[in-house]
């Protein structure tokens, strides 16, 4: 006998019954559901992407220090700027702790986030131009981003062309305007 079939006989009989006088009948168990398939899509496809809140960006910059430093050498300005940016000292601001995890979560998107690397950019030239007193041109910026604990460093180094006004010549070594 299956499982999917039970026997009346089974169930107790006299023995002066006979199988053949005795017809079996079969009782079936419920069908099987098959799987449903799928009639209806998503027309979105969702994803999970954490990434620095702008409002956040601008907390982190302004509270950051800043130290810049540099010279001028036959119209070219070579310097760097460091920005120091300290998770405790924006802590008041921010809703997430300001402690070792997240900034090791913050650190790789302080890296590579476009508009901090513009921001500090911006920022670094027009320390650049303070620096020389006087516009900048052709300016070539590259910029690291260090942590140590709760505290991140972003370098920019800063290599420009000093902008040459008509009339004006920007003195080379050993030379006098």
């Amino acid at each position: 006998m299956t499982d999917r079939f039970r026997s009346e006989h089974e169930s107790g009989s006299d023995a002066s019954t006979s199988l053949s006088r005795r017809r079996r009948l079969p009782v079936l168990l419920p069908p099987r559901k098959p799987m449903l398939s799928a009639r209806r899509v998503s027309l979105f496809e969702r994803e999970i992407r954490i990434r620095l809140g702008q409002a956040a960006i601008e907390v982190l910059l302004a509270n950051a220090s800043v130290l810049s430093e540099g010279q001028v050498a036959e119209g070219y300005y070579f310097g760097s700027t460091m920005l120091t940016i300290d998770l405790a000292r924006s802590s008041v601001h921010l809703s997430e702790a300001c402690d070792l995890v997240t900034a090791r979560n913050a650190e790789a998107l302080i890296a590579t986030d476009e508009r901090i690397k513009e921001r500090v950019r911006e920022l670094a030239i027009a320390e650049a131009g303070r620096l020389a007193g006087n516009a900048l041109e052709s300016v070539h910026v590259e910029s690291r981003v260090r942590r140590n604990g709760r505290y991140f460093q972003i370098d920019v180094d800063v290599e420009a062309q000093l902008r040459r006004t008509p009339g004006h010549e920007t003195p080379g070594p050993g030379r006098t305007p």
